[in-house]
C-alpha cells in the first residue's frame, strides 16, 4: 500500500511510467521523412523530459537527445542486459540483433 493510496483510498495511475533503459521506438513526422524512410527510429529511453511533456530518448545512430510524446516502448528488452526469447518463451542471456531465434 502506498501512502497516496492510505490518503486518497484509490490506486494511483501508473500507466505512464516506464523501464529506464529499454528501447523506444521514436516517431519521425512526416515533414522529416521521405516515403520511403522508416516512419520510427531505434532509441533508447533515458528519462522523463523536465521542460515539456514527453519522453527523452538517445538515439545512437545520430548521437542526440530527442524529446517525443510519439514513443512505442519495448519495455521487455533492456539495452544494457540484452535477452533472447526463444520459440517456447523462454528468456536467455543473448545478443540484442536476434531477439526471437527462429
Amino acid at each position: 500500500m502506498t501512502l497516496e493510496e492510505k490518503f486518497t483510498h484509490k490506486k494511483p495511475n501508473v500507466s505512464h511510467l516506464r523501464v529506464f533503459g529499454c528501447i523506444a521506438y521514436v516517431h519521425v513526422p512526416d515533414e522529416k521523412r521521405s516515403k520511403l524512410n522508416p516512419k520510427a527510429e531505434k532509441c533508447i529511453f533515458i528519462r522523463y523530459s523536465l521542460e515539456q511533456k514527453g519522453y527523452k530518448c538517445f538515439n545512437l545512430s545520430t548521437r542526440k537527445l530527442q524529446v517525443s510524446r510519439n514513443v512505442v516502448f519495448d519495455d521487455m528488452i533492456s539495452w544494457y542486459s540484452p535477452l533472447k526469447i526463444t520459440k517456447d518463451g523462454e528468456v536467455r542471456n543473448g545478443d540484442v540483433s536476434s531477439n526471437v531465434e527462429q
